[in-house]
């Protein structure tokens, strides 16, 4: 009887250790293969879009947009902003960028601005104001980074560049009402 007790003992022991090993298997198994979470997921992209109205002897009104994603761990990402469309407002702007795409290169903002003014250097127009008007009251932080960029490049700053906040109906009427100015001053 002992030894068939003993048997028995040796059965349930050696059962005990495959199911111990079969529930410690499972569980690694689950651990590398179930999602994890404190994986950052992102919670909302969000898109909000702009103009501005870039004046110097040229007047260029361009449309962008600047997207930020918040994700999970309540981090947020913004992407540089991005120049979709634009328009050249009056007959200097016309003449000057005659033979330029502006988005040709690069459609980032800062880049598209330092296109414009680099081009307007490049048929010499002697710039001493770039005047800029938008609707997104980030846009004086943003330009003070990248900007200097093209202070740089010269050396020397020839030129000033100022940043004005203003709904979109005055940035548009400011628009049509410089393009009225050009056009009776003929």
């Amino acid at each position: 009887m002992k030894r068939r007790n003993r048997k028995k003992l040796v059965e349930i022991i050696i059962l005990l250790i495959i199911f111990l090993i079969a529930i410690g298997l499972v569980g690694i198994i689950r651990k590398n293969f179930s999602p994890k979470d404190d994986v950052v997921k992102i919670v909302k992209n969000n898109t909000e879009k702009y103009i501005a109205y870039i004046k110097t002897n040229s007047s260029i009104k361009l449309e962008y947009s600047y997207t930020c994603t918040l994700y999970s761990d309540g981090s947020e990402k913004c992407n540089e902003p991005k120049v979709y469309n634009y328009e050249l407002v009056n007959d200097a702007a016309k003449e000057t960028f005659k033979n330029v795409n502006i988005l040709q290169n690069s459609s980032n903002l800062s880049n598209v601005i330092e296109l414009i003014i680099r081009t307007a250097k490049e048929n010499n127009i002697n710039i001493k104001a770039v005047e800029i008007q938008t609707n997104w009251n980030k846009l004086d932080n943003y330009l003070k980074k990248s900007i200097q960029n093209i202070d740089d490049n010269n050396n020397t700053k020839e030129y000033s560049i100022s940043v004005n906040f203003k709904e979109e109906n005055s940035i548009l009427n400011n628009i049509k009402s410089d393009v009225e100015k050009e056009r009776t001053a003929k």
